[in-house]
């Protein structure tokens, strides 16, 4: 079975919400991905090759760039996660009479969404470090990625306990201010 990643959509302006799932069989001497849908890592991946000086020696290295590519998506929406909370919870600081309960929602949802597409990667390399006949430069990379992986999903899962502890506060807060 090959195995299969998860990355958001291309859309004009960049990753779109979508999912797609991107599969890649890689040898030595050739990659071959599948994908139903422009994927952002491969878009990524293209601009970053003819923009720079990478250098390019084996399929393994495209592997290498794509894995780093969706992983470097999941990062950029961790960001914008963060930062959402960091205005939200400045609103609540300062008690200023905010309702951002539906804004909390998304970013909740959205956070939720990102975890569950890093743990999705996260088995898949898991899945492939399993295999027997891995070259020992790929089990490197996909080492290094599962490594990745793993500090990225620790930060999505505190992005959800600090939303949800914001949605407690920012709950509480808007019943004192009822009573």
């Amino acid at each position: 079975a090959l195995p299969i990643f998860r990355d958001f959509t291309q859309e004009l302006g960049g990753a779109g919400e979508d999912v797609s799932r991107i599969c890649f069989y890689v040898t030595e001497r050739i990659i071959i991905t599948a994908r139903r849908q422009p994927v952002h890592a491969s878009i990524e991946a293209r601009r970053a090759i003819e923009q720079s000086q990478l250098l390019i020696q084996r399929p393994l290295d495209i592997f290498q760039l794509l894995l780093e590519k969706i992983v470097d998506g999941f990062e950029a929406r961790i960001e914008q996660l963060w930062n959402h909370l960091d205005r939200i919870e400045d609103h609540v600081l300062d008690d200023r009479t905010h309702d951002d309960r539906h804004q909390l929602g998304q970013i909740r949802r959205s956070a939720a969404t990102v975890h569950r597409l890093i743990s999705s990667n996260h088995r898949a390399v898991s899945k492939m470090l399993k295999l027997p006949q891995l070259y020992q430069h790929t089990r490197e990379i996909l080492q290094h990625m599962a490594h990745h992986l793993e500090n990225v999903t620790h930060e999505s899962s505190s992005i959800q306990d600090r939303a949800r502890l914001l949605h407690e506060e920012l709950n509480a807060q808007l019943a004192d201010e009822t009573n």
